[in-house]
């Protein structure tokens, strides 16, 4: 019998999948291959119901400096799908001791390691619907449409601009001494930073649709100081460069 096209049979391998059927049960009911469907869930960021950890569903009813960093974080860096049968929050990196307290934040306590191009990156995802539309609904988008401000209080503009620095943020040094910082991220939205905060002094095109916005030395420590003073959560590599130059300052 003819293997059969996925696209003709979308509706029930959808039903099957995110039932958690194992692979070689949708092959046999619908007459499928394997290698179809692998194609199909990459093509579609799928993740199978088999591989997807629950998350803390409480962990957004109410904002503070914890939730707004990682909202800012994945902002940068992450992937939140929002679909009707997929509700999944994903985050890789390179730094290991940063995806365990994310995956700490969600309440998995769970990360996976992935060599990549011959680079260690860790991984961590889980799914929770509650959490996804939380995010969606303070502006949080796939990546190309992810161009506003979060809707979130101004008291935690900063939080959110250290996470979102973290994620996408560099600290320019040269012969061992700072010279300043750089952030880029969609177009429309490296935009919106630099009318709103008084830290950045020129843009340039990073790609068609991306920007990298840029501060001098002066500002950029004083751009260090306002999102890094107090913090009680940060990417440490970072945290620690900032603090090498912001002392004294």
């Amino acid at each position: 019998m003819k293997n059969v096209k996925i696209n003709d049979v979308e509706n029930d391998f959808l039903k099957y999948f995110n039932e958690g059927m194992k692979y070689d049960d949708i092959c046999s009911k619908l007459n499928v291959t394997k290698a179809s469907i692998s194609y199909y869930v990459k093509k579609h960021n799928l993740v199978h119901p088999s591989k997807i950890n629950k998350i803390n569903d409480t962990i957004f009813n109410s904002f503070n400096e914890e939730n707004i960093y990682w909202l800012g974080y994945l902002w940068a860096d992450g992937s939140v799908q929002n679909t009707e049968k997929n509700h999944t929050i994903d985050l890789e990196t390179i730094d290991k001791e940063h995806a365990i307290k994310f995956s700490k934040f969600l309440g998995l306590n769970k990360i996976k390691e992935r060599n990549r191009n011959n680079s260690i990156t860790f991984r961590v995802n889980g799914s929770s619907k509650k959490i996804a539309n939380k995010l969606y609904e303070l502006g949080f988008d796939i990546k190309d449409n992810r161009i506003n401000f979060p809707n979130i209080p101004k008291e935690y503009y900063r939080v959110f601009l250290r996470g979102y620095f973290d994620g996408d943020g560099h600290i320019r040094i040269k012969n061992e001494k700072f010279e300043a910082i750089d952030i880029s991220g969609r177009l429309e939205f490296m935009d919106t930073l630099y009318n709103m905060f008084p830290y950045f002094i020129r843009k340039e095109l990073h790609s068609t649709h991306s920007e990298r916005i840029y501060s001098n030395k002066e500002l950029g420590i004083k751009f260090l100081n306002y999102i890094y003073k107090d913090a009680k959560i940060y990417l440490e590599r970072k945290f620690k460069c900032a603090l090498l130059f912001c002392k004294d300052r």
